[in-house]
């Protein structure tokens, strides 16, 4: 089990996460194979979960983006109004400030996408 991992999902996700999630050396990238929207989800349920708590910080959120070869600020920048502004009746995040939090229905796309449902 990959100790890096761990710090990042719960024990019993670690086994589905590996086809979307390979860490080199110490570093993490994600497969954009799965899509930028699906991409910028997983970066906030990876973060929440690393900082133990509801919301993450928009810098925060984007440097991880970025660090595990998502995309760039501006990608970023492009889904998060998307995931937070298009379907205004089921957003899958919400952002108050600076700050970041999944919804239901994004905590939800996140869990059937770490399932493999979603393929």
């Amino acid at each position: 089990m990959t100790t890096k991992l761990l710090d990042y999902f719960p024990a019993d996700e670690i086994e589905n996460v590996k086809e979307i999630v390979k860490e080199l050396h110490g570093q993490l990238l994600l497969n954009k194979k799965i899509g930028a929207p699906n991409l910028a989800l997983l970066v906030i349920y990876m973060l929440s979960n690393r900082n133990k708590a509801n919301s993450v910080s928009e810098k925060d959120a984007v440097n991880f983006f970025e660090e595990t070869g998502c995309g760039s600020s501006t990608d970023f920048s492009k889904v998060l109004y998307e995931l937070t502004k298009r379907d205004k009746s089921n957003p899958c995040v919400i952002k108050k400030g600076e700050m970041l939090s999944l919804t239901f229905a994004g905590l939800s796309k996140v869990k059937e996408l770490i399932s493999g449902e979603s393929k």
